[in-house]
Parts: C-alpha cells; sequence; structure tokens
C-alpha cells in the first residue's frame, strides 16, 4: 500500500476501495519485523511495565511520540501531520507510541459542538487510526488512551484497547512504564495521556510534574493533554544498587504538542491560549545523555 493511500486527505478518505479491512491492515504492516525486541515482565507485575532492547548497532535512539493528533476533527493539521509521519517512517533510528487522543471521536455526549466538528465519523476514525499505526507498526512500542477514546469507555467499548488488539501492540490504560535498554544504559520513560484544563504557564507545569513525588527514578515524564510544548530538566540523585553509590540521573518533563488548529475550535471560544503543534522528538545517546527537540516556527520579516 503506497503511503498516499495510508496519509490520504481526511476528506478522500471515503473515496479509497472499499477493501477488506484486516487485508488492508496486513498490507500496511508489510511483512518485516519491528525495529526494537518487546518484552513485558516473565512474571504477573503490578505495574504497567514494558521492556525495549535496542539494536546495539544503533548510534542513537530518537523517540517521537504521537499525541493529540486528533484525526477526525475538522480543523486537524493534515499537511504537518503527514510531513511529520514520512519523517518518522524514513528515520531508520526512531521509535514512537501513541501517548492517547489519536482520533477525535467526538459522540453526543461530547462537550459543546464537538459532534458537528467532525470531518470523519468515529468508524471511519476507527479505520483511519487503525490504517496510519499499521504503517507505523514496526516502530510502535505501544498505545496508551486519551480522554477522547475514553468517551467511547463511557459506553462500555475501550476503542484504544480495540485499536491496539488489532495491530498487536502493548496497550496500557493508563500509565506505561517503558524502559529502553541501549547501550549498556537503562533509559526509562513514565509515559501518561495527562489530565487537567491548566491554562497557564505554571499550572501546566505542575499538572506535567504530577507523577514526580512517587515516581523515581525515571529519567523521562512524557505527557500531552493540554495540547503545548514544554520540555523542564530536572536534577535528580540515583543509587548504583550494585555498590551503592550515588549519582547523578537528570530528568526530563515534557508536555508533548498536538495536531489540532486553534481557531474555530472549542479552545478559541473558551479563550484558552493557543498551544504549539507538531511533535517532540526527543535523542538518546550512547554516553546516556538525552537530548529534546523544541522548534519555535514562523517567519522573521
Amino acid at each position: 500500500m503506497k503511503l498516499s493511500e495510508i496519509l490520504a486527505p481526511q476528506n478522500k478518505l471515503e473515496e479509497i476501495a472499499s477493501e477488506d479491512l484486516r487485508a488492508r491492515i496486513d498490507r500496511a504492516k508489510g511483512h518485516r519485523k519491528h525495529v526494537a525486541r518487546i518484552s513485558r515482565p516473565s512474571e504477573r507485575s503490578d505495574f504497567p511495565e514494558l521492556f525495549v532492547d535496542v539494536p546495539p548497532t544503533w548510534p542513537y535512539v530518537d523517540i517521537a511520540p504521537l499525541y493529540d493528533v486528533h484525526r477526525g476533527h475538522s480543523r486537524h493539521l493534515d499537511g504537518l501531520f503527514y510531513r511529520h509521519i514520512s519523517w518518522m517512517m524514513s528515520n531508520p533510528f526512531l521509535l514512537t507510541f501513541d501517548g492517547g487522543d489519536f482520533s477525535e471521536f467526538a459522540s453526543k455526549l461530547s462537550v459543546a459542538s464537538g459532534v458537528y466538528e467532525q470531518a470523519l465519523q468515529p468508524d471511519r476514525q476507527f479505520e483511519d487510526a487503525l490504517l496510519i499505526q499499521a504503517k507505523l507498526w514496526r516502530k510502535m512500542l505501544f498505545k496508551l488512551p486519551g480522554n477522547h477514546e475514553l468517551r467511547a469507555k463511557v459506553l462500555g467499548l475501550d476503542i484504544a484497547r480495540h485499536i491496539a488488539t488489532w495491530l498487536g501492540i502493548p496497550y496500557f490504560p493508563d500509565f506505561c512504564f517503558c524502559t529502553i535498554r541501549f547501550a549498556g544504559n537503562n533509559f526509562r520513560i513514565l509515559a501518561h495521556h495527562g489530565t487537567g484544563a491548566s491554562t497557564t504557564a505554571g499550572a501546566q507545569r505542575m499538572a506535567a510534574r504530577k507523577m514526580l513525588p512517587w515516581a523515581r527514578c525515571f529519567d523521562v515524564f512524557w505527557t500531552g493533554h493540554l495540547h503545548n510544548s514544554l520540555v523542564d530538566v530536572v536534577y535528580q540523585i540515583d543509587h548504583d544498587q550494585k555498590t551503592g553509590h550515588a549519582f547523578e540521573r537528570d530528568a526530563l518533563v515534557i508536555i508533548a504538542p498536538s495536531y489540532l488548529g486553534y481557531f474555530g475550535t472549542y479552545a478559541a471560544q473558551k479563550m484558552y491560549p493557543p498551544g504549539m503543534p507538531g511533535l517532540l522528538p526527543i535523542r538518546l545517546h550512547r554516553d546516556g545523555r538525552i537530548d529534546a527537540s523544541v522548534h519555535a516556527r514562523g517567519r522573521r520579516l
């Protein structure tokens, strides 16, 4: 299946040949194996743990999760999303995960006029999510639900879990404790979709730090939900379990941006401040350093 077929503009999706959904997913996934080895604890764990072993020949690891994509919304940023998906697919050292709200999934139970702001009906959004994420399957680590997927769960239907099951990727209903083992390092990521309706810079920063009092020592605390970009560096001290010696282990606290426009949406109606669009990737280095990439777009006239 061609990339142009997977990433067709939303208003053209109905024109795609009505082939069996499973066959289309299989074609999108292809026959290649996952780029990394993913495993869960061999014994039942009380924690949402996942372990990822990256090939030792990789020079670095890029992590670029998809948060708050909002496919199906009439103000979804198609062009930016397609460019980033193409970059992700072409990057041989990249991994990703779904941080929630990949699809809009508005219904009569949604706030304001959300049900009328959709370019795709929810059942087509389900197929759309399957086909796009099937194309990224080789790089996809796990899937989380956002508050938009949880709209369906109010009716007893866990849409996010069904998508993960169809694609054969790990699913976690809230948190994921993901350890990426690379070049002798254990990079620990704590991922959650995020919660709250914070609008000020300080309140958003505190919302992203909700896990810090009880979750130590993770290297990245990753949330979304607030449709903004934020990266904070947090000083931490950890201890070598073999020697007992202390060492520095700084962490990143990240809020991921979204792929939803601003004007003409519920956020603009309520005068919430505009958020930032796109991706916020990080790079894991062989020496243990973690770099985050934040971009200030725009023309400088």
